[in-house]
């Protein structure tokens, strides 16, 4: 079997550069690498799906794969050892992908743009619905719903319709320059209330924040809720209605829930926004977040919410 591997990647490996790259009737493998790896059936460590950005990275004698087309990220790829290197044609990824793609503009989402990466294992991108998604046990959705059931409860809330949407806010964001300030997400929710009175609300943060937490979650009439596992939060947008969060992975769980969202994201960001998803994304070009006016998030939520609630 390792002969049969080897003359595969030398097909591949032995042709130029320029030959291998992407380009209109390329043979980029003898066959898809999804037959070859099939015939490896004992072999279960050839390809490691783990990589966050959609592309793979596997052991030596396995395959590795990278939507980014510069340098940096290949060369982890090289370092690797694996033979068949899949990633988008540039002229910097010559001497590291031996499996040339098409490079993709980078204003471009980047699912759209990892897609090709599945072809030469023999997947027509067209075919597949590539939307994330998240899976909750059974246990995590009833932990996430008793509290939802607590917030029905508390006296903001109490008396409101069974059918009442209900709305999870994210205060915390991954790095200080996505933090929205407390304040404004203060009076945005202040605002929301004026229209919606009776809409259960939940509050969450990382561990580290729960102050902020409690702090809004009062002023806004809203219940703060521990999430001190991610998996928790996860559950929590699973089980809401509308979310609203800045950019973090609570946007993306959105997505995998298909949640209808509202998303502050930096302009710049745009191609890693949370993928098909409903909703609005404030693309905000300040210079700092904490420069974002709370009067144009609180006109887009309100829409969100009138929309979607």
């Amino acid at each position: 079997m390792a002969r049969r591997l080897d003359a595969t990647h030398r097909q591949v490996a032995s042709r130029p550069a320029h030959d291998r790259a992407a380009g209109a009737g390329e043979r980029r493998l003898p066959r898809p690498l999804h037959q070859v790896r099939a015939d490896r059936r004992h072999d279960h460590g050839d390809v490691d799906h783990s990589r966050h950005r959609a592309g793979i990275s596997g052991r030596q004698g396995g395959c590795s794969g990278d939507a980014d087309d510069g340098a940096g990220a290949g060369e982890q790829s090289l370092a690797g050892g694996a033979k068949y290197r899949i990633g988008a044609g540039g002229e910097r990824t010559t001497e590291i992908y031996n499996i040339r793609v098409p490079a993709y503009q980078r204003s471009t989402h980047y699912i759209e743009g990892s897609k090709a990466l599945a072809v030469p294992f023999g997947v027509d991108p067209a075919r597949v619905n590539w939307r994330p998604e998240i899976f909750l046990s059974d246990e995590e959705r009833l932990s996430a719903e008793a509290s939802w059931a607590r917030i029905r409860k508390s006296a903001a809330v109490a008396g409101a319709p069974a059918a009442t949407k209900r709305l999870l806010v994210n205060l915390s964001a991954s790095e200080p320059k996505r933090r929205w300030p407390d304040e404004k997400f203060i009076a945005t929710l202040r605002t929301l209330r004026q229209h919606s009175p009776d809409m259960p609300i939940a509050v969450i943060g990382l561990p580290a924040e729960w102050e902020s937490v409690q702090r809004v979650a009062q002023a806004a009439g809203a219940l703060a809720v521990q999430t001190p596992k991610l998996r928790d939060a996860f559950a929590l947008v699973g089980t809401a209605d509308i979310v609203f969060t800045p950019d973090t992975s609570i946007s993306h769980a959105a997505s995998a829930f298909r949640r209808p969202s509202l998303v502050l994201l930096k302009r710049e960001h745009a191609p890693y926004a949370p993928y098909d998803t409903p909703g609005e994304i404030i693309l905000w070009a300040e210079e700092q977040i904490r420069q974002l006016p709370y009067e144009r998030v609180s006109e887009a939520l309100s829409r969100l919410v009138s929309n979607f609630g």
